[in-house]
């Protein structure tokens, strides 16, 4: 929105490559992030009701974002060029970093995370049981992928979940 930018006074920042709005929660009503990825940074801006201040500690500020999403967990991640930081705003654990250089594009939802490398290669990710990022598959293909999505898991008859 207009009055948005011009609230934070992001013209001053150069060009705005993505803008990301993120629930502390997936189940909440309204969102407690706004993400914008520019050129050569990240900005994090921290939303309470009608107040929106800017905030230094979400994620990897130096770099341009090309994924951001909330998880079912209450977790955050962020992608970019040189890997993926899973972040726990919430807890001692703080922020993992898997680090994947050559990183050009992503897709993210509550539970799974893929990611294109080198402009062929798909790296296929899952939460755990245990709330951590299970690498479940690599495939190479001989062209380059351009643009990639991921599905919801579906719940099987025995209460696991599957492609």
């Amino acid at each position: 929105r207009a009055s948005v930018a011009a609230e934070l006074e992001l013209q001053e920042w150069g060009t705005i490559c993505n803008v990301w709005a993120l629930k502390q929660r997936l189940g909440d009503a309204t969102h407690r992030y706004i993400v914008v990825a520019l050129e050569n940074q990240t900005l994090y801006f921290a939303v309470d009701g009608e107040d929106v201040q800017q905030i230094q500690h979400l994620g990897a500020p130096d770099v341009k974002s090309l994924a951001w999403a909330t998880l079912t967990n209450g977790c955050l991640v962020q992608v970019w060029s040189g890997g993926v930081n899973y972040i726990r705003p919430d807890s001692d654990r703080g922020t993992q970093t898997w680090n994947g250089p050559g990183i050009q594009l992503a897709a993210v939802n509550g539970r799974q995370l893929v990611v294109v490398q080198k402009e062929r290669t798909v790296v296929y990710f899952e939460l755990d049981a245990s709330d951590n990022w299970d690498e479940r598959g690599t495939k190479t293909f001989a062209d380059e992928v351009k643009c990639l999505d991921v599905l919801p898991l579906l719940p099987t008859a025995d209460g696991k979940e599957e492609l």
